[in-house]
């Protein structure tokens, strides 16, 4: 998809929003203010596609739905498809947790999605560096095997989709809570 030329003086490049707080990790360098439940004055729905509506109609191309764990909202794949029937590039940034899977992320693209950033932060270092060298089982939370379980879906997603994804490391990122599984 080409992005269409912006007039930056009267139209924002992308939105970003940040759709719910809830979330199963609690991530130093995270502005959400994650907590285990979402909050009830949240967006609905229906206020999430008038957003969407809004945007479009701005004419910004790019529209990033974050959190917390996006994934944490039941209404995430119409909200995507809504954005994307509008006609804008839908990006999401999932939190890599249990809810994450390879049926999940094709989900995804099959309602639209154009983007998708991981920042995996203390998994990314686990799987690089402590799995190849065999040393330690857990760092953080994620076992070794959950981390190269992890890393190979992100490949395959990469290979075999056109979804870009960008694994970011950061070492902030701190495990607070495990998602059951």
């Amino acid at each position: 998809m080409k992005l269409p030329p912006l007039d930056y003086d009267r139209t924002p490049f992308l939105i970003i929003w940040e759709a719910t707080q809830a979330c199963d990790l609690a991530c130093l360098h995270c502005r959400a203010c994650a907590r285990p439940e979402r909050d009830p004055g949240e967006l609905s729905t229906e206020e999430g596609e008038e957003l969407l509506r809004e945007t479009a109609r701005m004419g910004t191309p790019i529209f990033i739905i974050s959190g917390g764990d996006p994934l944490q909202r039941d209404d995430l794949y119409r909200l995507i498809r809504t954005g994307a029937d509008l006609g804008l590039r839908m990006a999401t940034i999932p939190a890599a947790t249990n809810r994450l899977t390879e049926d999940v992320a094709r989900r995804l693209k099959e309602a639209g999605l154009s983007q998708m950033a991981l920042s995996l932060g203390v998994v990314f270092w686990e799987v690089f560096f402590l799995v190849p060298m065999g040393r330690g089982s857990r760092l953080n939370g994620l076992s070794a095997a959950q981390c190269e379980d992890l890393f190979g879906v992100s490949l395959r997603i990469a290979r075999g989709r056109s979804l870009s994804e960008r694994l970011s490391a950061d070492p902030g990122r701190q495990r607070a809570r495990t998602a059951s599984g």
